[in-house]
């Protein structure tokens, strides 16, 4: 039972609760007045003990078990109540988790098992259509892209939604989402809510629009500003191929049973779950490294390969020729990356017209190992009858099957991901070149991201480290720049081909950025550390990157020890700068980019012979915090026999002297976080 007691008698409560979290922890929340405006200063007492039903003590204590009360504070608002939310549970016990800031304000959180981000509940949209239809694939949708109106906080810059003419939005977003937030203009909102249907969201879960589950309407009938909240698509939704884009999409929809509903919206976001990079599209199209035309008269194959790298012109036709092409003949085309669609590029007026296509039923394939297997594609190359490919530029798109179902192979002496292309008729022509598929590119599929043990942000990267499990501990994957979901294309570690090795194969165990001035020149360099080892890291993409060895003597076996200070840190004389801190074998060190520093003072400590000494069984869970407000480096070591971290030492930067710090709190201290208000 909980009882709350107000001085002066001016305390009125209106509602409660108590909620359940893992480790039998309990969040109690309680709302209501607490004090009158001019009753002044008032206290709360609140009174925890076991009552039953009706509220007589049934627990008189045993002098030994308790109630461990923690983070009780008050927030003061008429609207706004502060609650807890978990984020994210790992899927394993005993995982070590740590998190790293990212690109465009993610938060990045990896443990080995899993990696993952977290955009918050208010990330940007990647892009925004109003739709005249509730199914954004309709021929009468004419979608109008009006990201602009809806990424800035402008009142006087908005979209209508209007239940007679455009009354559906599709938001694409570069990950799955669990709710949209639409800012309703107070001075336009709806105002026909009686006669308004509840307002539907949609996902595209690979074959068609899906409403949401769970769906909660925070704005009223876009009555008002709010949030439309819904069970997370982090499991259930998929890519979509629209306009040339290849993200995640959801549409909101508003219709009405009488009179019409219009509201003006001046700004869209989402909020995102916790969850793996998607690694989307980078939206660079992939040029295929074999197009091949198979004549079945011949039995012979015809490369157009470097045929469809360039645009031609019509006068001088230079592509794939496909005139004439028989159902018994074929086309091969391969990538480097296991594909999601094709877009074929049409010449001019060298297009098919006769009633030839690439059935749904065998017209498209890929090479699953042993044989051609079909797929499930859709043809945006088809005319308005639907029985004619090749009638005009589109896509050849569909949902690629799992890495176990498709797999390259080896064409033409090449290796790739294949498709096959069959016509069930023939096309037009009295010659090869009657058609011409001018241009061929490819959108590649999503790929996976591996698991790592943690990551850092180095510039406008994320950079994900240590892929432990595929005994790769030495690599460091990386982001498209400002895209914490893209981890492919030339800008990124490309799925692997352009992965950073750093040095022999002993595991990286934490890494940092670290900016300094050295004469005239600026640099942001990229500290990455290993056990016993040091490595410096500059440049600005995987064209210029430059590893250069730093020590293989010192290094950082306990991560969590590893910081940052930008305070100017004196390395010489009237030299000054940021440096990089962390404890290695031999004690505390610091960096700035140039040389590494030993920090004297608690030596013995890291001296095997003396009886005090740190506890090297347990070094690792080491932690250190920089106060900046200080300018203090704090650190807490296991020291003699203790498994706990039992000693805290501080480094005054200023007068450049170690003292030790004993805090009484009744618990151990393990770490300090850097907050402002």
């Amino acid at each position: 039972g909980v009882i709350v007691e107000g001085s002066g008698g001016d305390t009125t409560l209106n509602n409660s609760s108590i909620t359940s979290y893992p480790n039998d922890w309990y969040l109690v929340t309680l709302t209501g007045q607490f004090g009158s405006a001019d009753s002044g200063t008032h206290h709360i007492t609140i009174t925890m003990t076991e009552t039953d039903a009706d509220w007589n003590v049934s627990y008189d204590g045993d002098g030994a078990s308790y109630i461990y009360i923690w983070g009780a504070k008050m927030t003061e608002s008429t609207s706004y109540q502060c609650v807890p939310e978990i984020l994210h549970s790992d899927t394993e016990a005993d995982l070590v988790g740590r998190f790293s800031n990212g690109p465009s304000g993610v938060m990045s959180y990896c443990n080995q098992k899993e990696s993952l981000v977290w955009e918050g509940k208010e990330a940007n949209i990647h892009t925004l259509y109003t739709l005249a239809h509730a199914d954004p694939d309709n021929a009468g949708a004419y979608p109008i892209n009006e990201t602009d109106s809806c990424v800035n906080r402008l009142v006087s810059d908005y979209i209508t939604i209007d239940s007679d003419v455009r009354h559906d939005i599709l938001i694409l977003s570069t990950s799955p989402i669990q709710g949209i937030k639409l800012y309703v203009d107070p001075d336009n909102a709806n105002e026909n809510a009686a006669n308004t249907d509840a307002l539907t969201v949609t996902y595209w879960n690979g074959t068609a629009m899906t409403a949401v589950s769970s769906l909660v309407d925070g704005t009223s009938k876009l009555t008002e500003t709010g949030t439309l909240s819904f069970t997370s698509t982090a499991s259930v939704a998929k890519a979509k191929h629209y306009q040339e884009r290849y993200l995640y999409a959801y549409t909101v929809g508003l219709s009405v049973s009488a009179a019409s509903s219009v509201a003006n919206i001046y700004q869209v976001t989402l909020d995102k779950p916790m969850q793996a990079p998607t690694n989307i599209w980078d939206g660079i199209y992939r040029q295929p490294i074999q197009a091949q035309r198979y004549d079945n008269a011949t039995t012979t194959y015809e490369d157009f390969t470097s045929h469809v790298y360039e645009p031609s012109i019509i006068t001088v036709p230079v592509g794939l020729q496909l005139g004439q092409l028989a159902a018994a003949d074929h086309v091969i085309l391969m990538f480097e990356e296991k594909m999601s669609a094709i877009k074929m590029t049409m010449l001019g007026s060298l297009v098919n017209a006769a009633d030839s296509q690439f059935a749904a039923a065998g017209g498209l394939k890929y090479w699953d190992g042993d044989s051609w297997a079909n797929l499930t594609f859709t043809d945006q190359t088809l005319d308005v009858g639907a029985d004619t490919s090749l009638s005009r530029t589109g896509l050849l798109y569909w949902n690629p099957p799992s890495d176990e179902e498709e797999l390259n192979s080896e064409e033409f002496g090449t290796i790739g991901y294949a498709y096959q292309l069959i016509a069930d008729g023939a096309m037009t022509g009295d010659s090869d070149d009657d058609v011409v598929v001018d241009l061929i590119t490819g959108i590649p599929a999503q790929e996976a991201l591996k698991k790592y043990k943690f990551a850092a942000q180095y510039k406008n990267k994320l950079m994900m480290c240590a892929y432990v499990e595929g005994n790769e501990g030495n690599r460091i994957d990386y982001c498209k720049d400002n895209h914490p979901h893209v981890w492919n294309g030339v800008d990124s570690s490309d799925n692997g081909y352009q992965s950073i090795y750093v040095g022999s194969v002993e595991e990286i165990t934490a890494a940092a950025q670290l900016y300094n001035r050295f004469g005239s020149n600026i640099f942001s360099i990229f500290v990455i550390l290993k056990n016993n080892e040091v490595w410096l890291m500059i440049g600005d993409s995987p064209i210029d990157y430059k590893l250069y060895p730093i020590s293989f003597r010192i290094g950082c076996p306990a991560p969590g020890t590893l910081c940052t200070a930008e305070v100017g840190f004196e390395v010489g004389e009237r030299i000054e700068r940021n440096v990089a801190m962390w404890v290695s074998h031999q004690g505390p060190v610091m960096f700035d980019g140039a040389i590494i520093h030993p920090v004297k003072g608690i030596e013995k400590y890291f001296d095997p012979n003396e009886s005090n000494s740190i506890n090297f069984d347990y070094f690792n869970t080491s932690q250190a915090w920089f106060d900046s407000t200080n300018n203090e480096w704090n650190i807490k070591l296991p020291t003699g026999s203790s498994t706990s971290l039992n000693k805290w030492f501080v480094y005054d930067v200023r007068k450049q002297r170690w003292f030790e710090k004993d805090v009484n709190l009744g618990q151990d201290i393990i770490c300090g976080i850097h907050a402002t208000s």
